[in-house]
C-alpha cells in the first residue's frame, strides 16, 4: 500500500517537461503556474488559456485546499486523521468531518471490492517499517517477531464500523490514507479549479496527475517511465479530464545487507511487495485510480487481470522487477494505436 508521498526527483523533471508540451518554445503568455509541496510533495498546477488575475485567485484557493488537508489527512501529525487515530485507540467512537467521512467511506469500499488488497488500516505496520515520516528513510528492517505479531492481530477493516460519520474499532489501529488521498486531491483540486471557471490545465502531484482540458489545440502529453532505468518506456496523450497514477517500488526504499526494501507494503504479509516493480493506472476518476493502483501493485502479476476487471479500471500496465510488462486490452490498444502526436520526441 502506498503510504508516503517521496516524489522520483527524474520522473519530476520528465513530467514537467512533458506537460511544457513542447520545452524549446518557451512558456506561452496565457500559462500560469505555481507548485505547492503537500503531502510531502511538490505538486505542480500549470493553467492554460486563462488570465493572470483569475489564475491567481484559483491558485490562492487551491493553496488554502492543499493546506488544509496536508494538515488534516496526515495520519502521524497532529490534524484531524491523527486525532482521529488516538481516539480510536482509546476504544472511543471518533465524529468524522464530512470530507474524511468520504474518504474514509470510499477507502472501505475499495478494500471490499480489491479483496483486502487495498488496506488503509495498516498504519500500524507502516510505523513499524519506519515509512511513516516521509522526511527520514529507515535504515533496516524491523524485528520478524514484531511483524509477525501485528500480522497475527491484524483485521483488515473487519474492525471498524462508520454510522455516517461516527467511526469506532474493535481494536487499536492507525487509519493510513497514503494509497488513495492524493487521487482524492487531485479529483476536488479539479473541481475547485473548475468552479473559477478554469478548463485547461494540468495538476502534477509527484507523478500522480490529472488534465482539464487540452494545452492549446493539443493534448496534454505524458510518460511512463521504466522503473528500473532513469527512461521513459512511452508516452501518450491523455483526454480532458483523465487522471493517469503510478505507484512504484523506487519512490523510496532502503538497502539493509545487500537488500533493497521499500514503502508498498502487503498486508497479507507484512512485508514489501515483492512481484510487482510499478503498476500505473489511467481513470477518469482519480481517487479509484490512486487506491487501484496500490491494489495492482500488491495483487502483483497472477491477480492482475481480474483485480482490475473487478476494480472496473480499463486503463492499467504492470511491470515486474524482472522487466515483463503486462496489461490490460484496453490499454494494449490505446498505445498500440496511439497517433503522430504522442511519437513526437520529449522536450
Amino acid at each position: 500500500m502506498s503510504t508516503g508521498f517521496h516524489i522520483p526527483r527524474f520522473f519530476q523533471v520528465v513530467l514537467l517537461c512533458l506537460l511544457l508540451a513542447g520545452c524549446q518554445a518557451g512558456p506561452d503568455p496565457e500559462e500560469h503556474r505555481r507548485t505547492f509541496l503537500t503531502f510531502g510533495t511538490m505538486i505542480d498546477v500549470a493553467l492554460y488559456n486563462v488570465g493572470a488575475e483569475r489564475a491567481e485567485i484559483a491558485f490562492d484557493a487551491l493553496d488554502r485546499y492543499f493546506s488544509r488537508i496536508n494538515n488534516d489527512w496526515y495520519a502521524y501529525g497532529a490534524g484531524e486523521l491523527a486525532r482521529v487515530n488516538q481516539t480510536l485507540s482509546e476504544g472511543r467512537t471518533a465524529t468524522l468531518s464530512l470530507p474524511l467521512a468520504a474518504l474514509t467511506w470510499r477507502s472501505l469500499e475499495i478494500y471490499q471490492l480489491s479483496e483486502g488488497l487495498f488496506d488503509p488500516t495498516i498504519g500500524n505496520l507502516v510505523k513499524l517499517w519506519g515509512f511513516h515520516d516521509s522526511s527520514a528513510d529507515p535504515e533496516n528492517p524491523p524485528d520478524p517477531a514484531s511483524i509477525q505479531d501485528w500480522f497475527s492481530r491484524h483485521k483488515g477493516v473487519s474492525g471498524l464500523i462508520l454510522d455516517g460519520r461516527q467511526l469506532s474499532a474493535d481494536s487499536p489501529l492507525i487509519l493510513d490514507f497514503g494509497g488513495i488521498a492524493k487521487g482524492t486531491a487531485l479529483g476536488e483540486a479539479t473541481l475547485l479549479l473548475r468552479k473559477y471557471g478554469i478548463e485547461n490545465g494540468l495538476i502534477n502531484a509527484g507523478g500522480d496527475l490529472i488534465v482539464l482540458g487540452t494545452h492549446g489545440k493539443r493534448r496534454w502529453r505524458v510518460g511512463i517511465r521504466d522503473p528500473r532505468e532513469p527512461k521513459v518506456l512511452r508516452t501518450l496523450a491523455l483526454e480532458p479530464g483523465e487522471s493517469i497514477v503510478t505507484s512504484g517500488d523506487y519512490e523510496r526504499f532502503f538497502t539493509y545487507q545487500g537488500e533493497r526494501y521499500h514503502h508498498l507494503l502487503d498486508p497479507r504479509t507484512g512485508y514489501p511487495v515483492t512481484e510487482t516493480a510499478s503498476v500505473t493506472v489511467i481513470s477518469n476518476d482519480p481517487e479509484l485510480a490512486d487506491a487501484a493502483a496500490t491494489a495492482l501493485m500488491v495483487g502483483g502479476p497472477s491477480l492482475f487481470p481480474d483485480m482490475a476487471t473487478k476494480l472496473g479500471i480499463q486503463y492499467a500496465l504492470l511491470i515486474t522487477p524482472q522487466g515483463d510488462v503486462l496489461m490490460t486490452p484496453r490499454m494494449q490498444q490505446r498505445l498500440e494505436s496511439r497517433g503522430q502526436e504522442d511519437s513526437e520526441p520529449i522536450g
